[in-house]
C-alpha cells in the first residue's frame, strides 16, 4: 500500500460511493484506495470548513484554490454555499484528481478545473481570493513548509489563506512558521479556531 501523497497510487483501485453530511448538507461522493480520508469527511477538513464559512461573510468568493484537494471535499462543500465561485483544485495524486473531477461533476458544480501538480506548480501565475489547505503532514516538515510558502505567494490583494493543522501534528511549530512568513510579507495572521484537537490559521494579504 502506498501513500495518499504519491503521484501514482500503487494499490488496486476499489472505488466506492459514500454519503457525507456537513451542516445540514448531504452529498454523495466517490472515494478510493490511496486517497486521503477515503471513508468520509475527516475531522480536520470539517473544522477547516467550519472556520471558513464562519469567517467569510461576502456573498461571493471570486476564486478558490483547493490545494491538496484529495477527493474534493473542500470545493464540493464550499460550492454549495458559493455556487458562483470559480474553483481550482490540485493534488499530486492522480487518483485524487480523477475523483475530485468526478465528484464535482456528479454534484453539479459548473465552475471548476482540476490539475495534477505538486505544490506551487499548480496554476502557475494565477492568484486567488481564497486558498484552503489541509496539508499532508506525513510528507514531512520541509515539504509542508514549502506548501505553506507556496500558498501565501499566490494570494490576491485582500485574499485569504486558511490552513488546518492538528495540535498533535505540530500546530504550534507551524503557527510560528506562519507568523514569521506573515511578518516578512506584510500579511495579517490570526489563529481563527481551535476545535477537536485542530487549529485553523488565517493569513490575509492586505
Amino acid at each position: 500500500m502506498g501513500h495518499y501523497f504519491a503521484q501514482e497510487p500503487a494499490s488496486i483501485s476499489q472505488p466506492q460511493l459514500i454519503n457525507i453530511t456537513f451542516q445540514g448538507l448531504n452529498l454523495q461522493v466517490r472515494t478510493d484506495n490511496e486517497v486521503f480520508s477515503k471513508n468520509g469527511l475527516d475531522r480536520g477538513t470539517a473544522v477547516l470548513l467550519k472556520a471558513i464559512l464562519t469567517a467569510e461573510t461576502a456573498d461571493k468568493i471570486g476564486s478558490v484554490w483547493d490545494f491538496a484537494c484529495g477527493w474534493g471535499a473542500v470545493s464540493l462543500i464550499l460550492a454549495a454555499f458559493y455556487p458562483e465561485s470559480n474553483f481550482y483544485l490540485s493534488d499530486i495524486n492522480s487518483r485524487a484528481c480523477s475523483l475530485a473531477t468526478a465528484n464535482m461533476i456528479m454534484n453539479n458544480v459548473k465552475k471548476f478545473q482540476t490539475v495534477q501538480a505538486d505544490a506551487a506548480a499548480a496554476y502557475t501565475g494565477r492568484l486567488f481570493d481564497l486558498i484552503a489547505l489541509n496539508p499532508p503532514i506525513r510528507t514531512g516538515k520541509i515539504k509542508v513548509r514549502q506548501m505553506l510558502t507556496a500558498a501565501l505567494s499566490r494570494l490576491e490583494n485582500g485574499g485569504k489563506f486558511y490552513c488546518v493543522i492538528g495540535k498533535k501534528q505540530g500546530a504550534a511549530s507551524y503557527a510560528a512558521f506562519l507568523q514569521d512568513l506573515a511578518e516578512q510579507d506584510n500579511l495579517t495572521y490570526k489563529l481563527l479556531l481551535r476545535e477537536q484537537g485542530y487549529e485553523v490559521f488565517c493569513l490575509r494579504k492586505e
